[in-house]
């Protein structure tokens, strides 16, 4: 029985209603933790973290599931919300554009490198040497696919300090890339 029919079965009857509940849960928690370790570049601590915050969000606001979309997008939707808090949260506490801003910028297509399908690990290997908001960056422009405006409330930023600093992590991006490329990046040096 899909959430919706088992929750107007079940207005009064929370039993029922934690049946719903666990029966969402089987069904989704996969997709959603994928969903999420993917977009967090394999932190699986932080994809975790953000999988329990979503299906208690979903837990306490199942009620509300109007049934107009599918379960698992309404539950994507809800990870996706906190995925972007997560994002929100990071950019407000640390004060890390300052720092990042003065990288010089290179011209290659970053693009290119990412859509080779057997770059897949090698680029969350370079991804994940990057600087944590350099990362984030990339990620909401190029796999979130958002644009820079969507992006600049995210960071407290303006659309034009963005840009510049997506420039900024692709040229770190692309430079870390090459290096691993050549075989010169070593894991115990980053640490």
């Amino acid at each position: 029985m899909n959430l919706k029919n088992l929750l107007q079965n079940s207005k009064q009857d929370t039993g029922q209603s934690d049946l719903a509940f666990s029966e969402l849960y089987d069904r989704t928690f996969d997709k959603v933790y994928g969903f999420l370790i993917a977009r967090l570049s394999g932190d699986t601590h932080t994809a975790a973290d953000l999988t329990q915050d979503t299906f208690l969000a979903v837990y306490r606001s199942m009620r509300n599931f109007s049934g107009r979309s599918a379960e698992s997008t309404w539950v994507i939707g809800i990870a996706k919300n906190k995925l972007y808090d997560y994002y929100r949260g990071c950019f407000r506490r640390k004060n890390w554009l300052e720092s990042l801003e003065d990288a010089e910028p290179i011209d290659d297509s970053m693009e290119d490198i990412i859509i080779s399908a057997e770059n897949t690990e090698f680029v969350r290997k370079v991804l994940n040497s990057l600087p944590e908001q350099y990362r984030m960056l990339l990620i909401l422009k190029y796999m979130e696919n958002l644009k820079l405006r969507d992006i600049a409330p995210l960071t407290g930023r303006t659309v034009k300090s963005i840009d510049g600093l997506i420039q900024r992590a692709k040229a770190t991006f692309i430079k870390a890339y090459r290096e691993v490329e050549s075989g010169g990046y070593d894991d115990e040096k980053r640490k």
